[in-house]
């Protein structure tokens, strides 16, 4: 795959998620990292979290590191070192993401404990969790699988999904709730110009499709 596609394809695709505001969450301040293992591939990453709705998320794609930054009514996408990023307004970007959830870890934490099944309790890293069995339809998409949600605050340590035909899971690590969160985490890189990403993002499905190209997906014709 053509890696400046795929850095910018994750981007969209994660604006869609952010575009929702999130629930209240019975904490102030998080920082975690989290490993998504999909179809033979890892995707790690590292979130800093501060309320009500401040977070910056630095995801590894194929050896690149993209920064997604959401502050106020604007979300920001940017590589570390490039002179140009993408921009979306937050409330312009609601109707196109309305529904879609599927990717955002607090509206996540809200629906599992809500509409989930409580089927046991584990102990994941010292932390006492609630598992819970999910069995729901989410933007059209069937997802069925389990949860580990710690039982103190309902965060997500540990998921295992089936999420139409893709396998997925998440592991946390390093989840630290109500700790010191520097207000530099939160702030552009000066002098780089941004552009807009909703026009991106109404061509989401066209770019998902060139995905599948010879040449841009990595086989051969």
């Amino acid at each position: 795959m053509n890696i400046q596609l795929a850095i910018w394809l994750a981007a969209a695709m994660a604006a869609q998620a952010w575009a929702q505001s999130p629930p209240p969450v019975p904490f102030k301040t998080a920082h975690w990292r989290c490993k998504i293992d999909a179809s033979g591939i890892s995707i790690p990453s590292e979130t800093w979290f501060r309320a009500p709705g401040q977070f910056r998320t630095v995801t590894n794609v194929a050896g690149h590191d993209m920064i997604s930054l959401v502050n106020g009514n604007d979300i920001y996408f940017f590589q570390p070192g490039a002179f140009i990023g993408m921009k979306l307004d937050r409330a312009a970007a609601r109707p196109q993401a309305r529904g879609v959830e599927s990717d955002e870890l607090l509206q996540q934490m809200h629906r599992w404990r809500t509409t989930g099944r409580k089927v046991g309790s584990e102990t994941l890293a010292g932390r006492a969790c609630d598992v819970y069995e999910i069995n729901e339809t989410v933007n059209g998409q069937a997802t069925k699988g389990k949860v580990w949600l710690w039982t103190r605050n309902g965060f997500p340590l540990r998921t295992v999904l089936q999420i139409g035909s893709l396998a997925a899971e998440m592991t946390m690590g390093e989840v630290e709730l109500d700790v010191p969160v520097a207000d530099e985490l939160f702030q552009l890189p000066p002098n780089m110009q941004f552009q807009d990403l909703g026009a991106l993002m109404k061509v989401l499905p066209e770019l998902q499709r060139l995905q599948q190209l010879p040449g841009l997906s990595g086989k051969k014709p």
